[in-house]
């Protein structure tokens, strides 16, 4: 954006480069085995946009964090997201800020469960003007819990193999076994 006269100009044009470094940490851990599990994502970006009359620098963080209980068919779960604050011209934006906790029982071929959206703080989605010319920020916001329920069957679809191709006793350690080749 720039000064003309008394007219203030938008150039979408006016770009010199972007630099971008990123940094990612990505750990999945199985605290107890087949219970408790912890997975997430971890993202430190440095970014430098150039271009007429400015010299922009961003340096910000995002990840997604996940956890989940598991036993007796039932799985608690929860994550937290926070996306990540990208630089492009002269402005900065961000996609979904959101959390989520959810419970779901299995059993046979059936599934039920019930959740909330947004437990802990607000849903918020926007971006930010740096422009010295033109400071704004704009933000979608939601200071609601959304709770859900659900409710899913299986349908097996299709002629299914009973056979001798079965696999059985499958872990890390085999790569195939089946009942016909024992």
């Amino acid at each position: 954006m720039f000064w003309e006269g008394d007219n203030l100009v938008t150039s979408y044009e006016n770009s010199r480069g972007l630099r971008n470094l990123s940094f990612f940490f990505a750990p999945q851990i199985n605290i107890i085995p087949d219970w408790l599990m912890a997975s997430g994502y971890l993202q430190y970006r440095m970014e430098r946009m150039r271009g007429t009359g400015y010299l922009l620098r961003n340096n910000t963080w995002s990840g997604n964090a996940a956890i989940q209980l598991m036993h007796w068919g039932f799985v608690l779960s929860g994550q937290y997201v926070r996306s990540e604050r990208n630089l492009w011209g002269e402005k900065i934006s961000w996609g979904e800020d959101f959390n989520i906790v959810d419970l779901s029982y299995n059993w046979k071929s059936w599934q039920f469960g019930a959740g909330i959206i947004m437990p802990f703080g607000r849903y918020d989605q926007g971006s930010k003007s740096l422009s010295r010319w033109n400071r704004n920020e704009r933000h979608m916001r939601l200071d609601m819990s959304m709770p859900y329920i659900t409710v899913s069957y299986n349908l097996q679809w299709g002629r299914q193999k009973r056979a001798a191709d079965k696999l059985v006793d499958v872990d890390a350690k085999t790569d195939r076994s089946t009942v016909g080749g024992r």
